[in-house]
């Protein structure tokens, strides 16, 4: 999912565990999550014996590769730039770490460990990081702390990225701090992707020639239009339900939106815009509606207020269901009300 851009940002000196904690949070992802789909990098020390000689870097996949060495005196080595006393392969590392810096739709989550010196010798390494940053997938990166109360450049700039939220790790902090992760990772998924919304019908009132012409209803692919009186007149609109002075085509409705209130395994949540009387027109709508609710999977959905009091029978159900709760919207409460709709939904599809 999160803000656009989103960049989780783990800091903390030297062995204190960033790559443990990222490969813990990515297990943990990968459990609860299966189908989640994420790319990257993660270092690793290379040691002979008690002694760290080097750094190698490996995919998420599996592949890996030199990205630094203490012991390496082939030709080539002595070319390279130096950190310390390692010295930096940077074409094995732009060989292994690039191609999975590259943005697919699919992915919904990029990881690099770490965002430092010796990967920064690639010149095409920070312009990669900025490429997913523009691509809104979110980012959880290792960055190393400040050396004399100074940053490398570029993760001075990723430090003050909009979307960044920065975690400093201590040996004390490290589990809190994997769920504080993991808990904004999770709610990043629901809410920037939805990647299993199965019912994305909404109402859109439509204007013909600047004729109030009807409704339509939408799933995000198909079209299709309850036609009312200003709208051509079809022999068949005159056996159709009205509801003031519009014509519901119920066979129209029901075609479009039923296969979308078909209850999915993987279905995370439902939407449905509204539960009104034209749609109650359908008898086929309401029992797919209570088939959602029986389902546990979170729906949201609209009901149009009382007239006179009065509720319409199937509405007034819903309303008195044991696990609804009710938002009355106004001019003034809008950003209130979707505030407390959206957390109760982070809420209801981390616990789904």
């Amino acid at each position: 999912m999160a803000a656009a851009g989103k960049c989780i940002l783990v800091t903390g000196p030297p062995a204190v565990g960033k790559t443990t904690l990222i490969i813990k949070v990515l297990e943990t992802l990968k459990t609860s999550h299966p189908n989640f789909k994420v790319q990257g990098f993660y270092t690793r020390e290379i040691r002979q014996g008690s002694e760290r000689v080097g750094f190698e870097v490996v995919t998420l996949d599996g592949r890996r590769g030199p990205l630094a060495s203490t012991t390496n005196s082939s030709p080539e080595s002595f070319k390279w730039p130096t950190v310390g006393r390692y010295k930096v392969d940077v074409s094995s590392f732009e060989l292994v770490a690039l191609p999975e810096l590259q943005v697919k739709e699919d992915t919904d989550l990029f990881i690099i460990d770490e965002i430092g010196k010796m990967e920064l010798y690639s010149s095409s390494f920070f312009p990669a990081v900025l490429d997913i940053l523009e691509s809104n997938i979110p980012l959880l990166a290792s960055i190393p702390i400040p050396k004399g109360g100074r940053d490398i450049p570029g993760v001075a700039r990723l430090r003050n990225h909009p979307g960044a939220t920065i975690f400093t790790l201590n040996t004390g902090n490290r589990d809190a701090i994997k769920e504080q992760i993991y808990s904004q990772l999770k709610f990043n998924k629901f809410s920037a992707h939805f990647v299993s919304i199965s019912f994305g019908i909404y109402n859109f009132w439509s204007f013909s020639h600047v004729l109030y012409a009807g409704v339509e209803i939408r799933t995000g692919v198909n079209i299709m239009y309850w036609d009312c009186p200003l709208t051509d007149i079809h022999p068949e609109s005159f056996k159709w339900p009205t509801v003031g002075r519009y014509k519901v085509d119920v066979s129209s409705f029901e075609l479009v939106a039923l296969p979308e209130l078909l209850v999915k395994e993987d279905t995370d949540l439902f939407i449905i815009d509204e539960i009104g009387k034209m749609e109650l027109y359908s008898s086929s709508f309401f029992p797919a509606v209570l088939n959602i609710l029986e389902s546990n999977i979170p729906l949201l959905a609209s009901i149009p207020i009382p007239k006179g009091g009065r509720d319409i029978p199937g509405v007034a159900r819903l309303r008195n269901h044991p696990g609804a709760t009710i938002f009355t919207l106004n001019t003034g409460n809008m950003d209130a009300v979707k505030e407390r709709i959206y957390s109760q939904l982070v809420n209801l599809l981390q616990n789904h």
